[in-house]
């Protein structure tokens, strides 16, 4: 199988390294805007650079594409390389645009093209534990549940880059980082029917806020939150689910911690394939079979709305319910 890659920043880095290692896949081209950037990343992994995004699209034996750029890029690449007949693979959010968004599943339906969203956090080893465990009722009913990524690094939304703008990263780490449990949290406990908001304030030479919260209410009566920010430290990535019989924790990737009714507490290390490696196996395999991935873009779709829904009812004041999840 031969993949290309559009993109050459560091994600694309850490993509490459695991789509190396997949049996019987190679990536034959990378293409990234900035020249200098291509040209670095190929010296680096020793493969060949496209001269122009056309050169991608006019070579009939590149089965697939990923596409590692920037939100607003996301869509016009997609259909560019729908309609020449490539399946595509798009980081996460699937776009900023639910409107494009929803362009990208009809093409890639229309087209009978694979497209999946990179939404790699509900891959993790203890994610994957803690549905079996609410599945099994492992905490009984699931009453409330608290989501936290957040990390100190405010360059992330200052200076030129993409992600200081209003238009292409509504929201900041909301979108960037929330969007990672916009995902898991229907994924873990159903549909998300409204949600309120708070927002942070915008740091000095930053067009998006620095963070926020948002309060949800799920279908089934579960309620809970969304934190996301770039202004604490360390680094957390965590979900606390709490039920009528107990309570389950995710520490990062690979930590999870059972504490039943009486207080006692078990916290093991899930061992599991890399989360990455895993969705980039499965999207090979979804080009073989042709079957539809997990996280496609209707995953991607709910995820988005979501974090757009909750961004709106922050600036209203208002809470607001979550419409277009299918």
């Amino acid at each position: 199988m031969k993949l290309a890659l559009i993109g050459c920043g560091r994600w694309a880095m850490l993509l490459f390294s695991f789509l190396r290692d997949i049996e019987g896949v190679s990536v034959t081209a990378v293409y990234d805007e900035d020249p200098e950037r291509c040209s670095f990343f190929s010296d680096l992994f020793e493969v060949p650079p496209a001269s122009s995004m056309q050169e991608i699209l006019d070579d009939k034996s590149i089965n697939g594409v990923l596409i590692v750029t920037g939100n607003t890029t996301h869509y016009p690449l997609a259909v560019k390389l729908v309609n020449a007949g490539k399946d595509i693979f798009v980081e996460k959010p699937i776009t900023a645009n639910p409107d494009e968004a929803l362009e990208m599943i009809r093409l890639a339906e229309g087209k009978k093209r694979i497209l999946m969203v990179g939404h790699n956090s509900r891959r993790y080893p203890a994610v994957r534990k803690m549905k079996k465990l609410i599945d099994n009722k492992a905490a009984g009913e699931i009453k409330t549940v608290e989501a936290t990524f957040s990390y100190y690094n405010l360059e992330e939304i200052c200076g030129e880059s993409w992600r200081n703008c209003a238009l292409s990263c509504p929201g900041g780490p909301m979108m960037q980082l929330g969007i990672h449990h916009a995902d898991n949290l229907p994924y873990l406990f159903g549909p998300i029917e409204r949600v309120s908001a708070e927002i942070m304030e915008c740091p000095n030479g930053s067009q998006v806020p620095a963070g926020g919260r948002m309060l949800l209410k799920f279908k089934n009566g579960v309620v809970g939150s969304i934190t996301a920010d770039y202004t604490t430290a360390p680094e957390l990535f965590s979900i606390y689910a709490r039920g009528t019989k107990g309570e389950i924790r995710v520490d990062g990737e690979e930590k999870l911690t059972v504490t039943g009714a009486d207080g006692k507490a078990i916290s093991e290390i899930v061992e599991g394939i890399h989360s990455v490696k895993e969705e980039l196996t499965e999207f090979c395999r979804c080009i073989e079979s042709r079957r539809k991935p997990e996280t496609d873009g209707l995953v991607g779709l709910q995820a988005l709305n979501i974090i757009l829904t909750g961004l709106e009812a922050a600036g209203k004041g208002k809470t607001l319910p979550i419409l277009r999840q299918d």
